[in-house]
């Protein structure tokens, strides 16, 4: 068998190592810091590795608190296990009914149902015991959630107030009073939101197109809403170009379902056919050629974001050191200069997946050796 061209040569054993080196493009977290300790909080809010960022938080359910929980990315890839590790949860966010015993940089240290005793500290998961205190709390006459709260270097356990509403039934969601319950509320929660965005609001659209019957007391109300987002997302003029996974999905499923509704009443809703044509052959057009999509597109229809792209890699030494990309188009950074994409880069693995999809791609970027 005839070698391989040196070009080409090099190209195969980039892309090889690439796959096997991919575990080592990995971003640099910084580590589960202990929220009590002196200045550890502030140092939190301002440092640009934490994980996650301290303005992404979890909703603790009821109690009308967001808190920040470590999330364990290096060793723990799947989303239910990332809070496994982390036994504290700083409060970011403060309201009724939380708020009567709870501030903002207060810190959670464990929790129970009931109103009285003391409150061990978290041995598990914070994230998912919060929320099984929640559930025993919700299940008996005293509706009571007991905390212990780490406040300026004092410890105390103290009680919020929540409401009872009994346990799940054997069959629930099925015939069972506090699934109704949730759900109700989930839909007057969702109804009073606003309609604007991409994905995020087509899934809410979807929810409210779902869960609001034909003869349920706020079903026109609903409906005229929905044809209100549904409209504005597919105006008559709407083109589109390049590709745009996520938005265009989501709004393309929402605005289907939502044509489909209007035909089952009776009053179709032409307007959106256009819209839904303009983002179901723009997701057609963004498939690459072996039917695979990346967040924006693949293929042919992804030549926009990448136009010509250079590596510079430092051959047995990509897991430990990386690589260096620069993309002449533009996009991929200010003055078309050299981009790290490795260990102790943020951008590492984003930019290993987009070098991997280009690699594999014929013509699509040059290669040296360093």
């Amino acid at each position: 068998m005839n070698p391989l061209p040196r070009p080409r040569l090099i190209q195969f054993a980039i892309s090889f190592s690439l796959l096997l080196a991919g575990s080592g493009l990995v971003e640099a977290y910084s580590p589960n810091p202990n929220l009590t300790a002196a200045g550890a909080i502030a140092a939190l809010k301002v440092d640009p590795n934490s994980s996650p960022k301290y303005g992404e938080t979890y909703n603790l359910g009821p109690t009308g608190l967001r808190g920040w929980i470590y999330l364990n990315r290096p060793n723990k890839g799947q989303e239910g296990l990332i809070t496994e590790t982390s036994r504290q949860i700083l409060v970011t966010v403060a309201s009724a009914p939380g708020s009567a015993v709870l501030a903002v940089d207060d810190v959670i240290l464990g929790v129970k149902a009931g109103s009285s005793g003391t409150v061990p500290l978290f041995s598990s998961d914070c994230r998912k015991a919060f929320g099984l205190a929640i559930g025993e709390a919700e299940k008996t006459g005293e509706g009571t959630l007991r905390v212990k709260r780490w406040r300026a270097g004092v410890t105390t356990d103290v009680n919020i107030a929540i409401t009872v509403r009994g346990d799940y039934a054997a069959t629930a969601p099925y015939n069972c009073p506090k699934s109704a319950t949730v759900l109700a509320n989930a839909i007057t929660r969702l109804n009073e939101e606003s309609l604007s965005g991409g994905w995020n609001d087509a899934v809410s659209a979807l929810a409210l197109l779902a869960a609001v019957k034909p003869g349920d007391a706020n079903y026109a109300a609903v409906q005229t809403k929905l044809r209100n987002y549904a409209r504005a997302k597919a105006p008559g003029d709407l083109s589109l170009s390049g590709c745009d996974t996520w938005n265009w999905g989501y709004i393309g499923v929402f605005l289907s379902e939502y044509y489909l509704r209007t035909v089952a009443d009776g009053s179709p809703d032409a307007s959106v056919l256009h819209g839904i044509e303009e983002y179901t052959v723009g997701l057609a057009k963004g498939q690459s050629k072996y039917g695979t999509f990346g967040h924006g597109g693949g293929g042919t229809a992804r030549r926009w974001q990448f136009a010509r792209l250079d590596l510079l890699v430092w051959p047995g030494e990509l897991g430990r050191t990386g690589c260096q990309y620069r993309d002449h188009s533009g996009k991929g950074g200010a003055g078309g200069g050299w981009h790290r994409a490795g260990p102790g880069n943020r951008s590492g693995h984003r930019a290993g997946v987009q070098l991997l999809r280009l690699l594999c791609q014929q013509g699509r970027c040059s290669l040296r050796r360093a």
